[in-house]
């Protein structure tokens, strides 16, 4: 009988095909002696995602797939790994990014010191430079904050104790976008600790055209007016609200957007306000034919 698993791998993938070879390549050739699982979690996709995982499940035992498709957010993806995941310790990633050599291995190392564990960010292996100007860095190296009230994690380079994901409840299923933020807000109120950990990075996928750009910030930003409304509900008033003073950094910054990074940083701004101004995303019902 295999050795039971240390930590738990689990992977959201929608219409993945083009990508997560990659990521599964680096999870197969992780520099560890540590046991450990990749649970994959098919979305319903419709592209050869699935035929792509049935190569890699017959080529290393460690990986395994779920179909799960009752409802189309990352997030119930996620949860549905977590289910059937065997591990106390779970490492979250993406379909579309690639996790370092060494990853498994420094998160189940985080994971000794804390409940929960944000890794590092790093954009500079798989975009462009000029990429890196439009996010201001090339990483995400410390945790940011959410109104200045709790720290939020990035689901993209993430570690949890399964009691401490179990306590927070897991992800919020019905949110489409925004879901690891929301969860942040729930280990906040959990009063569950989470810390930074640069040894652990995942290579991260930029959006490459203007239109993937301005969707993305575009549905951030409704999903951050969700988060404060939750917020609000609890009892805390003094949360942030729709960042006007956008407007005026467009206005002074319309020069640059003949540029292709000043545009793509322009349209993320302008898609940032635009969701904040069309207020909370709806929420989306699981599938009745599911």
């Amino acid at each position: 009988m295999a050795e039971a698993p240390q930590i738990s791998v689990v992977i959201p993938a929608h219409n993945a095909a083009s990508t997560l070879g990659e990521q599964l390549t680096a999870l197969t050739n992780q520099q560890t002696t540590l046991p450990f699982e990749v649970v994959v979690v098919d979305n319903g996709s419709t592209d050869s995602t699935a035929a792509l995982l049935r190569e890699y499940e017959q080529l290393d035992p460690r990986i395994t797939s779920l179909l799960a498709n009752a409802m189309n957010t990352p997030g119930y993806s996620r949860n549905a790994g977590v289910a059937v995941a065997r591990a106390s310790k779970l490492a979250f990633c993406d379909a579309d990014d690639v996790v370092e050599p060494d990853w498994v291995e420094t998160m189940a190392a985080a994971l000794d010191e804390h409940a929960v564990v944000q890794g590092k960010i790093d954009y500079t292996m798989l975009n462009p430079p000029w990429m890196h100007e439009v996010r201001g860095s090339t990483s995400v190296d410390r945790l940011g904050y959410t109104d200045g009230v709790f720290p939020y994690v990035v689901s993209a380079c993430l570690g949890v104790r399964r009691q401490a994901f179990d306590l927070a409840g897991g992800f919020d299923e019905q949110m489409r976008v925004g879901q690891d933020v929301e969860f942040s807000w729930r280990l906040f109120q959990a009063g569950i600790d989470v810390g930074f950990d640069e040894r652990v990075q995942v290579n991260y996928r930029l959006r490459t055209t203007a239109s993937a750009n301005f969707r993305q910030s575009t549905n951030y930003g409704r999903a951050r007016m969700e988060i404060r409304r939750r917020m609000r509900a609890a009892g805390f008033t003094d949360v942030g609200g729709v960042k006007w003073r956008n407007l005026l950094w467009l206005a002074r910054h319309v020069g640059t957007t003949i540029t292709r990074a000043g545009r793509y940083r322009w349209l993320v701004v302008a898609g940032n306000l635009w969701g904040e101004i069309r207020g909370p995303a709806p929420l989306i019902e699981r599938s009745k034919t599911s």
